[in-house]
């Protein structure tokens, strides 16, 4: 289960690496709204942030949009995609696609004006779609298939069916 947008001028690309944990984190600044990947599981590769993002910032003309990746968690899924909203988003709109590989999870959590076109149905069936690429290592198609899907219903398509196959 899983929830997620584009704008113009302003962009500010900031790339941080946490000597720590070494964790991956880019956060590009458009107008209001953010796109962010933070993968702090280290899923995928460096040359996938870029094309990732790409797609993402379009997201960002219906609001934030975040990519979260966690290894550990110490609690549901569910709950910790809802605290780490609020944290970050507040009641902005915005979505969020969290892939929680201690619980074996990918979910999505929409807020505000994303909400009202992604839908939990629809995040339901977007994670049905996708779940496949998670379940054989690909971290990053399934990431992309996510937003390329919401972008899709943000832009008015309603072609998303259970099942679906991208190709």
């Amino acid at each position: 289960m899983l929830r997620l947008v584009f704008a113009s001028l302003s962009r500010k690309i900031v790339r941080a690496e946490d000597e720590k944990d070494y964790r991956n984190v880019y956060i590009i600044q458009i107008q209001d709204y953010e796109a962010i990947i933070e993968d702090d599981a280290a899923l995928m590769a460096e040359n996938d942030y870029e094309a990732l993002l790409g797609l993402m910032k379009q997201i960002t003309l219906y609001g934030n949009v975040m990519l979260k990746t966690i290894e550990t968690n110490n609690m549901s899924t569910e709950g910790y995609i809802r605290a780490l909203y609020n944290e970050r988003f507040k009641s902005d709109s915005g979505t969020i696609l969290v892939i929680d590989m201690d619980n074996r999870n990918i979910w999505i959590h929409s807020n505000g004006k994303i909400y009202n076109t992604v839908t939990s149905s629809y995040a339901d069936t977007i994670t049905d779609n996708v779940y496949r690429y998670a379940s054989s290592g690909d971290y990053y198609t399934c990431a992309y298939k996510v937003f390329e899907q919401e972008l899709a219903l943000l832009k008015g398509s309603k072609n998303i069916s259970a099942n679906e196959v991208y190709k």
